[in-house]
Parts: structure tokens; sequence; C-alpha cells
């Protein structure tokens, strides 16, 4: 009983953790910082691999840095 409280626990902050990376990443994206947003969703992912959310914004994260990148 004890053990899955703080399984749940854990699932929970991990979640908040994630959603306050994907925010951050989000501003950053605002702001044409496709690198830096790559990587804060990167670390949401890995604190929240199954959100849907999270990996179509690593994608397109993704995408632009390379972009960015070759254009450079």
């Amino acid at each position: 009983d004890e053990s899955d409280r703080t399984d749940r626990r854990l699932d929970e902050v991990q979640h908040l953790l994630a959603s306050e990376r994907l925010a951050i990443g989000a501003r950053l994206e605002e702001e044409g910082r496709w690198g830096a947003a790559r990587n804060e969703y990167r670390l949401a992912l890995s604190l929240d691999p199954d959100s849907p959310d999270v990996a179509q914004a690593f994608a397109r994260a993704d995408v632009e840095a390379r972009a960015s990148r070759t254009l450079d």
C-alpha cells in the first residue's frame, strides 16, 4: 500500500515536471530558440515518455533545430 502510494506520487511529480519543461519549451519556440526548446522537450520526454504532446513537441523542435543548423 505504501509502495503504491509512493509510486503514484512519483508519477505525479514526474508529470508535473514534464509539464513545466513543456511550457518552457513552448516559450523558447516562440523566441525562435529551437535548439533550446528541443532540449527542454528532450528532458520532458525523459520524465514523461508516454505523453503524446511532449513527443510531438520534441519532433517539431528537432526538425526546426536541424533546419536552423543547416541554414546557418
